[in-house]
């Protein structure tokens, strides 16, 4: 079996990290101890996760959308909407955090920030079929 990395690198091309364009660090700021207050992404795409115990994990659940996502018929899905944005093709920027939350017990919340933001519906789903590509060496769909 591939390892989450080599699963990657069949959709992920190289991207600049930068975690102050992200925006991650105001989102951290805005997070309470206390509470959790999701607030708009603004101009990105957004992934969360919580109660995972690393970025390996947290980053293989997004990743294993990929068996739901039908690409004979593209588009979105809430049950792939991680996937697709963790490898929409004209994404160039990512900035990724983590942060432990009291009010969940103690979980790590694992979230990264997308530029340019990726799940673009349309009608004719031309940005899904765009940015949405199949791995290089599938034999799925």
């Amino acid at each position: 079996m591939a390892s989450l990395s080599d699963l990657l690198q069949e959709f992920l091309k190289p991207l600049q990290t930068d975690s102050s364009a992200s925006g991650q660090d105001s989102l951290f700021e805005k997070l309470s101890q206390e509470t959790i207050q999701f607030l708009d992404a603004g101009d990105y795409g957004e992934n969360l996760a919580y109660g995972y115990p690393n970025w390996g994990s947290a980053i293989s659940a997004w990743y294993n959308e990929v068996k739901d996502y039908d690409y004979s018929n593209p588009g979105f899905s809430g049950k792939t909407g991680h996937f697709t944005q963790l490898v929409w093709k004209s994404t160039t920027e990512i900035g990724c955090g983590v942060k432990t939350c009291a009010n969940l017990k103690g979980a790590k919340l694992f979230t990264c920030s997308y530029l340019e933001f990726g799940n673009i519906v349309s009608d004719d789903n031309a940005y899904f079929i765009e940015n949405v590509l199949p791995p290089k060496n599938s034999k799925k769909n």
